[in-house]
């Protein structure tokens, strides 16, 4: 039995990797290649899953007038925020990078 475990990690840690590879969201790769989007997104969390760091929060104290705007770098994603940004547009980019 630990056998068939083991040979369906090295199966599925060679399709994560090849998912990563491709550039693709998961849902796209998945319809792409026929793979099933839940078993993938099973195997990608329990092969991905890093000990989670907690989460550092710094309180940022300006006056408006000295504000030019913020740039958060974080594993590889830049953003940058105008001082005078929408904030709607900002709701929408926080949400898209949440699914990432």
């Amino acid at each position: 039995m630990k056998d068939c475990r083991s040979e369906n990690a090295i199966k599925w840690n060679a399709r994560v990797q090849q998912w990563k590879a491709s550039g693709l969201s998961g849902y796209a790769w998945c319809r792409q290649t026929g793979v099933p989007y839940k078993n993938f997104g099973y195997w990608r969390r329990r092969l991905c899953s890093s000990p989670k760091q907690p989460s550092q929060f710094f309180e940022l104290l300006t006056s408006k007038s000295d504000c030019s705007g913020l740039k958060l770098e974080l594993g590889g994603i830049n953003l940058t925020i105008d001082h005078e940004f929408d904030e709607e547009c900002l709701l929408r980019v926080l949400r898209a990078l949440r699914r990432l």
